[in-house]
């Protein structure tokens, strides 16, 4: 899922493995300060894939929240807008989406009430067949109540499961979680954690991560996160890839500088394809 304020942006799709491009055209009624979100997924009718892309839209006006959710075919090679606006739950822009087996999961939160004391946080993913979005899907236990200073990211596991890391605010000890099933209406976690991390030993003790783009090899036991650098003093830090053993060991791997101190790293894990999008 990708996030962007529309000033002189373009959407694109690009395969990486064929390296071919394509160009999305734009919508009219944009407003130039408005945020966007974008998720790429396909539905399936008669064991044909339907590729499609999703877009959030966040009106600029001081509220973070989606207002509008457009949806592209490429088969029409037209936007539309879908009334499924949600009215119980919120995505922010920090939480990234991820695609799996065409559908896209996110990280929500339950909406602000007076009524309780703390909003629930659970799974929420959008079925690009239906062009719905499920229920509400449950956490990994012991993760059942999230602070909004804490840091959460979710990757995959090739096209096969969904991966959830998790670092408190307080604690900063970073723990991943990869489910045994995952569907649109269904989830269940396995009951022992691929990892976890002392963040506050291992890189440093204030150390947090800001955006936790990443993924996990199964085989080599590790896990790649990329982040900003941890010297918090330096107003463009490097990037870096923290890769994380769960033996409990940490290699630190220099990406270079980023002319955007705004900008964040991005991993991912890719199965690569030939599909071919007009």
């Amino acid at each position: 899922m990708h996030y962007e304020r529309h000033v002189n942006t373009r959407l694109m799709v690009w395969n990486p493995y064929s390296g071919l491009i394509l160009r999305i055209p734009p919508t009219q009624n944009f407003r130039r300060l408005d945020r966007y979100c974008y998720a790429l997924g396909y539905g399936c009718d008669k064991s044909i894939k339907s590729y499609k892309i999703l877009r959030f839209i966040d009106h600029d006006d001081g509220i973070d929240n989606f207002v509008e959710f457009n949806i592209y075919d490429f088969n029409s090679g037209s936007w539309r807008v879908l009334d499924v606006t949600p009215q119980d739950w919120d995505i922010f822009f920090s939480h990234h989406g991820v695609s799996l087996k065409g559908n896209t999961y996110w990280f929500a939160t339950e909406k602000y009430s007076e009524t309780k004391e703390e909003e629930d946080s659970f799974l929420v993913c959008f079925d690009f067949t239906s062009e719905t979005f499920g229920p509400s899907l449950p956490l990994p236990l012991p993760f059942e109540l999230y602070d909004s200073e804490d840091t959460v990211s979710l990757s995959i596991v090739r096209e096969e499961q969904l991966v959830l890391l998790h670092q408190p605010w307080d604690t900063l000890t970073m723990k991943i979680w990869v489910t045994t099933k995952i569907e649109p209406n269904a989830v269940s976690w396995n009951s022992h954690l691929f990892l976890t991390a002392n963040i506050q030993q291992l890189i440093q003790p204030q150390f947090q991560f800001t955006d936790a783009s990443f993924f996990i090899d199964e085989e080599k036991q590790v896990a790649v996160v990329s982040d900003k650098g941890k010297d918090v003093r330096c107003p463009t830090p490097n990037n870096i890839a923290y890769i994380f053993g769960v033996d409990g060991s940490l290699k630190e791997v220099d990406l270079g500088e980023c002319a955007d101190e705004l900008c964040y790293p991005r991993v991912c894990s890719y199965v690569p394809s030939l599909v071919q999008l007009n």
